[in-house]
């Protein structure tokens, strides 16, 4: 195990000048500062990690961010995309334009066609269904399942346990 994470740091400290290219496969290092580089495949920085755009998978410890769009698995404590079309899940989860699922302790998003699935949900526009304890929306065209429901623009604004607005 420790020759493990003694590789992965040596890689780490020595992938930047690897993948200096526009656009990679495979990006690893302990800190992926804010690039412009496209990834295709697997975006992963053991602290955090940050690029313009990754279609497959962007892991981080603490933060995993796209400027642009993600299409795939987005992980870390905090995950952060302009458009997301797939999975967000940490602790909070944050997606301008989402088609997919959210999953974490918080769940923030723009225009959610989908799933958010958390203890609390706000979404400006819900195509989808929202499931935790507080959910939040202004326009919906779905379901609410949660201890408070909340629709401001819908037919009942607040509920409990269930709302739905279509």
């Amino acid at each position: 195990m420790k020759r493990f994470l003694l590789s992965v740091c040596f890689m780490s400290v020595f992938a930047a000048g690897v993948f200096a290219q526009e656009a990679s496969t495979f990006r690893v290092s302990l800190l992926n500062v804010p690039s412009d580089k496209i990834v295709n495949g697997v975006d992963i920085g053991l602290l955090a990690t940050s690029c313009k755009e990754v279609r497959g998978a962007q892991l981080g410890s603490f933060y995993a961010g796209v400027s642009d769009k993600i299409i795939g698995h987005q992980n870390a404590l905090v995950t952060n995309g302009n458009i997301v079309e797939g999975y967000q899940d940490g602790f909070i989860n944050i997606g301008k334009d989402v088609s997919g699922h959210q999953y974490g302790f918080i769940n923030i998003a723009g225009r959610m066609n989908g799933v958010q699935t958390c203890f609390l949900n706000v979404s400006s526009e819900v195509n989808g269904m929202q499931i935790g304890v507080l959910n939040i929306t202004q326009k919906m065209h779905g379901i609410q399942i949660g201890l408070l429901n909340i629709i401001s623009k819908g037919p009942l604004p607040a509920m409990v346990l269930f709302n739905a607005s279509f």
